[in-house]
């Protein structure tokens, strides 16, 4: 039989309703442990040690889900959108004037719209792909 910190189980719990595999939430727990044995060495004695771990785990959650999702503040060559869904056709060179001049709109808007907007923007882009 595991012998388990006295918190272990209600901390599971926590993160399992969050979302977490059983796997990362044993990791979590064992970092958050980590953590307030850290603390204890180097600061005042914790007053309130559930409250502590309950903190740390949540942070350690979030931290975790932040370095798995993908950066989408990457920039990502015009080509690649350009290969999915051509912005500029060839065939006429008014034709290619007036895609310049509509992609110069788009990053014009763009640029003076806020990150989440952006993001979320190229984000769509990208799941959708070409019409």
């Amino acid at each position: 039989m595991k012998c388990r910190p006295v918190h272990f189980e209600r901390l599971l719990n926590f993160l399992r309703r969050k979302g977490r595999s059983h796997e990362d939430a044993e990791d979590l727990i064992q970092e958050a442990m980590l953590r307030l044995h850290r603390y204890r060495r180097t600061a005042q004695r914790v007053v309130n040690e559930e409250a502590f771990l309950t903190h740390a785990v949540q942070n350690l959650s979030v931290d975790l889900h932040r370095s798995r999702r993908p950066d989408m503040r990457r920039e990502v060559p015009l080509e690649y959108f350009n290969s999915r869904n051509p912005l500029i056709d060839p065939v006429t060179p008014e034709k290619s004037i007036d895609a310049e001049q509509r992609l110069n709109c788009i990053r014009a808007l763009l640029d003076t719209a806020s990150v989440r907007l952006q993001e979320v923007s190229i984000t769509r882009s990208l799941q959708e792909g070409p019409p």
